[in-house]
């Protein structure tokens, strides 16, 4: 399907947040940006979703039954009509001019993909985080190239950055819709940003830029649709199967590659630690020595620090 020229096509998932989500409409609406679409999948909620969305003329509501987030990003993308794409959590809220400034980078910078630096507020108002990239980002740090508000991430840097870490959250981006070559896998049913950016980054012109400027709003204490499971245990299973699927695509170099191996390996050391506390022990050590076979220096390296401090500590004795 061909994409209208300037159109912005902002997708929402929503599931139970029949008290928020118009929140986040709202937010859209206020943009004053002059040509938008926007669509709200609707996650099989058992509240008064519906209602809500239908109060607001132009906004186009879809409904399926339940399926986890991944699923109504698909659906979202499938109806999108725009040159350019955003998917915002139906909990979230962006902050008045934050479509103007993203659309401006990506063409001031021809970049497929920008984010932008948000804020951190509890339902109850009570703020969280001031200020997500300075507080709680410091390694993007090293990517500020500039003394103006974004920053431009290209070619190797780009696709370092994203095999390391996932640097953004959805609500903070906003894309081109060539961007968006390869949708979440069906089988990913929760956290499909994991999976969705780092692919599409690397098959994109890699050039992605991020803004410091706190230009939205992040809700926190909702029950939002990564939220499946409540399960740490549950969590780290999916992550851990979405940076496997990673790990397996030909496009990443040799050490975009052992980055990858090496988050696999912390999250099941943190997965083998969550068993071993609910009891579940023989799962516990497989996903241990999984961990150290993926990343065996580090383990050597953390071993021979222990012995070395045992060693001193048996000769060191206090004055």
């Amino acid at each position: 399907m061909d994409s209208t020229r300037g159109l912005v096509s902002v997708v929402i998932p929503s599931y139970n947040r029949g008290s928020l989500v118009s929140d986040a409409i709202e937010g859209v609406l206020r943009q004053g940006y002059p040509d938008i679409q926007i669509i709200v999948v609707d996650d099989g909620s058992r509240d008064n979703t519906r209602d809500v969305v239908r109060r607001f003329s132009g906004v186009e509501y879809y409904y399926q039954r339940n399926q986890g987030q991944s699923a109504a990003w698909r659906h979202g993308l499938r109806h999108v009509m725009g040159e350019y794409v955003a998917l915002l959590d139906s909990d979230d809220v962006w902050g008045d001019g934050f479509l103007s400034a993203s659309i401006g980078a990506i063409e001031a910078y021809d970049c497929d993909l920008v984010w932008s630096n948000y804020r951190i507020v509890s339902l109850s108002g009570e703020i969280d985080c001031e200020n997500q990239f300075r507080e709680q980002r410091g390694y993007l740090a090293q990517y500020r190239n500039s003394g103006g508000p974004w920053h431009l991430v290209q070619g190797q840097a780009a696709t370092k950055l994203f095999s390391r870490r996932l640097p953004l959250i959805p609500s903070a981006a906003v894309m081109r819709r060539r961007f968006a070559q390869i949708e979440p896998a069906e089988w990913v049913r929760a956290g499909p940003d994991l999976y969705f950016f780092p692919l599409n980054v690397l098959r994109s012109n890699q050039r992605v830029a991020f803004g410091d400027e706190v230009a939205w709003t992040q809700r926190i204490g909702t029950n939002n649709i990564r939220q499946g499971s409540n399960k740490q245990r549950s969590l780290l299973e999916s992550d851990i199967q979405v940076k496997q699927a990673l790990h397996s695509d030909p496009l990443w170099d040799v050490c975009e590659r052992q980055a990858l191996a090496d988050r696999i390996a912390d999250d099941l050391f943190s997965l083998s630690y969550h068993e071993r506390l609910d009891g579940a022990f023989k799962p516990a050590v497989e996903h241990l020595l999984e961990s150290f076979w993926l990343r065996p220096n580090f383990w050597m390296a953390k071993e021979l620090a222990k012995i070395a401090w045992t060693a001193a500590a048996s000769v060191i004795r206090p004055d």
